[in-house]
């Protein structure tokens, strides 16, 4: 019944766009929001002082977009799924609306990356706000792009060469099936996730090398890492426990957690090289609070022992915070590129706020658990 809803609203959004010309789309700005100021003080892990963050760090970013080669870019995607989390810990429906104004802006299209698991990470925000609001979305481009995957046929390793293609598509791919698309068989995926798993993971350090152009460096990109944590976790709240693919991928969550609550640094946080800090000695944002929303989700699932991580996650949290200006902004974060690069306190990019809005959402359910 739940897919004939579905199938039923996507025909009726099928006739409405292909109505629309294309050529005409105009992007216009979505509307802002008040600003809202950091706490002056306060307990970082006091419900009402996430929640205050959370308005902050939100409403900032949303007031101070950056220019993107397309609004669906994988650096604005996650900004919007943080937006979706923003939700979550505040209950405050204007997020979901905004989230929803810009996927009809574009029409639940997909992005145009050269490398095209980028093209998917807006998809995975469409389905968290349909789930959320159990409205019928447009999956024509979702399904077609799975459809060319298919056919393709092309080595995991290949389609998906480099380490943050494992959040970009494969969480996507597997929320569609389980929420959408159940019918079918998406053992294949796995099978390329598992590829390009053998290809980049070394199983002694428990890090992925961002490309093979890094392999055998000791080189462990942390935002590519972080990435990667923050993938599984996206595929793991989208099985059960009783699936297979949910106790290997379990394993891999679990070495890369312990690798991670072994390289925490005296601020809680990681530096831009795991394992070089020395290079660059400043505390990265967005990669952290990947790790900080990856480890806090372990935990509220029952993946990682909390026990074994509540002094690290806390840790992590209160370092997060360190990274907020008093406006809401999210500084320290690397910008866009492919490896350890040195950061700014002033650095800030989207997804920089939505890795954060990420953690923020996983921390709340922590210490509201508790």
């Amino acid at each position: 019944m739940k897919l004939f809803f579905f199938r039923y609203y996507w025909l009726i959004g099928f006739i409405l766009i292909a109505c629309q010309e294309e050529d005409n789309k105009v992007l216009t700005p979505l509307p802002s929001f008040e600003p809202y100021s950091m706490p002056a003080s306060g307990d970082v892990f006091d419900l009402s002082y996430i929640q205050a963050l959370t308005k902050s760090v939100a409403n900032w970013q949303i007031n101070h977009p950056i220019d993107m080669p397309e609004d669906t870019d994988w650096a604005r995607s996650t900004f919007m799924l943080g937006v979706v989390s923003a939700y979550r810990v505040t209950q405050n429906k204007d997020y979901l609306t905004y989230v929803h104004n810009w996927a009809e802006q574009n029409q639940w299209g997909l992005s145009n990356h050269s490398h095209p698991a980028n093209n998917l990470l807006c998809a995975k925000a469409y389905l968290e706000l349909t789930e959320l609001r159990k409205n019928a979305i447009n999956t024509q481009f979702i399904e077609k792009e799975i459809q060319r995957i298919r056919k393709a046929n092309i080595p995991g390793r290949e389609e998906w060469h480099w380490c943050d293609a494992f959040f970009m598509a494969p969480p996507t791919i597997v929320h569609f099936h389980k929420l959408l698309d159940t019918d079918n068989n998406y053992s294949q995926f796995y099978t390329m996730w598992w590829d390009a798993h053998d290809h980049l993971y070394s199983p002694q350090d428990s890090l992925y090398y961002r490309d093979e152009r890094f392999i055998g460096s000791r080189t462990f990109w942390l935002r590519g890492n972080g990435w990667v944590l923050a993938g599984i976790a996206k595929i793991l709240e989208q099985l059960s426990p009783e699936e297979q693919e949910y106790t290997r991928l379990s394993k891999v969550f679990t070495e890369m957690a312990v690798k991670f609550r072994n390289m925490q640094n005296e601020e809680g946080l990681w530096h831009p090289s795991v394992l070089n800090s020395h290079k660059h000695l400043l505390s990265e944002a967005s990669g952290s609070a990947l790790i900080t929303y990856a480890l806090a989700w372990g935990v509220n699932n029952s993946v990682l022992n909390k026990q074994a991580f509540d002094e690290c996650i806390r840790h992590a949290w209160l370092g997060i915070t360190s990274k907020i200006y008093d406006s809401g902004k999210v500084g320290w974060v690397q910008p866009r590129g492919e490896k350890p690069m040195n950061i700014r306190a002033d650095d800030f990019q989207e997804y920089g706020a939505g890795s954060v809005l990420l953690a923020a959402d996983e921390i709340y359910q922590y210490i509201d658990n508790e």
